[in-house]
């Protein structure tokens, strides 16, 4: 209902989200649209380069159903905004499976979702949409690391590496790289929540020997996720060299 004028193309993007952020997803769509990538980006200045430009988002999966929608040459407006407000759903829906998880009821994890998705944050940085496109990947990090703690679910780990690396690929680093604190600073938390004095002598050791390896699957889990995304980063930093 918040965002109805959206859906209906009643109300229209603007600032960064109409001016950087939809010239480069239009002409994104369209390039692979008529079977070309977009390795650069005619017609801004004497051109730039366009794939290693992070904020366009290029790798980002949801991002490639976007030339299924493209028209007489031009991906809608409308199509567009539909694709926004889809995300802003997506995060309530991932918030939601979190906080169930949690053993909150539904009607908790139905507000906790809401108040997700109207939340200042969200309601103000359509404006700058590639942020929204980061953050709404966290609650289903939160959850995979949850998962994982307490099931040690290999779905769980495969589950993190692939939200860890759509926020990536998702075109904001500022916020990808405050999101990936966050769920360090989580799953440490989740790791050492258990007090050694509850655990009795002979368990201590095993304990202990538990928690470094899954402290170093950490470590790992963000390496193996950056070695993944070196596909972006690489050009990324030939990109900014020059």
């Amino acid at each position: 209902f918040f965002y109805w004028r959206f859906l209906m193309g009643k109300c229209c993007i603007w600032d960064d989200t109409l001016t950087e952020f939809y010239p480069g997803v239009n002409y994104f769509a369209t390039s692979l649209r008529f079977g070309r990538f977009p390795l650069w980006f005619p017609g801004v200045h004497d051109g730039i380069p366009f794939y290693s430009d992070i904020q366009m988002s290029v790798f980002y999966p949801p991002q490639w159903l976007l030339p299924l929608f493209v028209n007489k040459g031009r991906l809608p407006f409308l199509a567009y905004q539909w694709y926004i407000v889809f995300h802003n759903l997506l995060g309530g829906v991932f918030l939601y499976s979190y906080l169930r998880n949690l053993k909150l009821s539904p009607v908790g994890a139905l507000s906790g979702a809401v108040t997700f998705c109207l939340s200042a944050f969200m309601s103000l940085r359509i404006v700058n949409f590639v942020m929204i496109q980061v953050y709404v990947w966290l609650p289903l990090q939160l959850l995979c690391v949850d998962r994982l703690y307490s099931a040690r679910s290999r779905w769980a780990w495969l589950g993190l590496i692939a939200s860890l690396l759509f926020s990536l690929f998702a075109g904001h680093p500022q916020t990808t790289l405050y999101c990936w604190y966050f769920v360090i600073l989580y799953w440490v938390y989740r790791l050492w929540s258990n007090r050694i004095v509850k655990i009795p002598g002979w368990r201590r050791l095993t304990w202990l020997r538990v928690r470094a390896g899954q402290t170093a699957a950490i470590f790992g889990s963000f390496a193996l996720v950056l070695g993944l995304g070196a596909v972006l980063i690489l050009p990324a930093l030939e990109n900014w060299s020059h």
